[in-house]
């Protein structure tokens, strides 16, 4: 059985909370979007940056997965300082 602790816990609602607040900000911004937004930065200026503004929600989705992914790391993790580590640097 996985131990799971309070701060471990707590850490999870903290990044729950932050991902569904980025999802309805974006959400409830959608439509005053332009029809292309600059999202691919490192691609020459111009042109190549734009993006359908539906593309906004890669950001989103990429760091629900990075989260996940954290999560399920730290509690594979035996070690309780790598756990917490990992738990820690998906807050940021």
């Amino acid at each position: 059985m996985i131990k799971v602790s309070k701060q471990f816990i707590e850490f999870g609602f903290v990044n729950a909370a932050i991902l569904a607040a980025m999802v309805v900000y974006l959400i409830l911004r959608f439509g005053y979007l332009n029809e292309q937004i600059p999202l691919w930065y490192t691609l020459p200026w111009g042109q190549d940056q734009l993006a359908v503004k539906s593309s906004i929600f890669v950001i989103p989705i990429v760091a629900i997965l990075i989260t996940i992914g954290g999560f399920v790391a730290a509690m594979i993790s035996k070690k309780e300082f790598i756990a917490a580590i990992l738990v820690l640097e998906m807050a940021i």
